[in-house]
């Protein structure tokens, strides 16, 4: 893991050079509250959030996904397509932790293979809280807080 401070200006300019190879994830305002979602600009953009209604997680461990294509007369079976390399911009630290925790139960026994294969294909930007969500919040319960509570 690095870590590397990115001045304000430069991030529009950032965000362009990241689309370019990343499908990219990031905070975004919807029905007025926040959900992770796929990003064209910068403007879209919103990392003045608490928490969102959609986790980042579902980039990596989706709700449904197909992991084989056949046709009916059994002639053709495939592997489905996967996402490509994705990026999450903008997760607190708890979502960040708690993608920690899916790659360890994701990895032992009989890992799960397609999980593996979008985890290694995912890069993680994370974003600071200045404070807790809520008294119970998972960063706290977790000892993932890494602010001075309020």
């Amino acid at each position: 893991m690095s870590f590397r401070l990115l001045p304000k200006s430069a991030f529009p300019a950032w965000v362009e050079h990241v689309r370019k190879e990343h499908r990219l994830l990031a905070p975004v305002p919807h029905n007025g509250a926040h959900r992770f979602a796929e990003i064209e600009a910068a403007e879209q953009v919103d990392l003045d959030y608490r928490t969102t209604i959609l986790p980042p997680k579902k980039a990596v461990l989706p709700v449904r996904e197909s992991l084989l294509l056949y046709s009916t007369d059994g002639g053709q079976i495939e592997t489905a397509s996967r996402p490509g390399p994705t990026a999450i911009l903008g997760g607190h630290t708890c979502d960040l932790h708690a993608i920690q925790l899916l790659d360890k139960v994701y990895s032992q026994g009989f890992a799960d293979q397609a999980y593996q294969a979008r985890r290694a294909d995912t890069v993680l930007v994370g974003l600071e809280c200045l404070s807790p969500c809520s008294e119970h919040s998972f960063c706290k319960s977790m000892g993932t807080l890494s602010c001075p509570e309020q």
